[in-house]
């Protein structure tokens, strides 16, 4: 079923997210340790952090910048408050 979506995405982070998950279900045969999960490759920068110009630290989004010339990921702003 994963396989079958993945075809159908247009998003390069989604793509690179549903990649990841099908090689771990190819090969893993137990959760992984919890410092291993996918979860994790999101990143733990805060919004705050990145739109202070730190540079992400989302594994799924450095995969799709590397992979294409045109990708541009944007920058996160901080919008807890938007009559700011």
């Amino acid at each position: 079923m994963i396989e079958e979506r993945l075809k159908t995405l247009e998003n390069p982070v989604t793509i690179e997210c549903f990649k990841e998950a099908i090689d771990r279900l190819q090969r893993q045969t137990t959760a992984p340790v919890e410092a291993d999960r996918m979860i994790w490759m999101l990143g733990r920068k805060t919004r705050t952090e990145l739109a202070l110009g730190e540079d992400t630290d989302n594994v799924f989004v450095l995969r799709a910048q590397k992979g294409s010339d045109t990708y541009y990921a944007g920058e996160e702003a901080d919008d807890s408050s938007p009559e700011d």
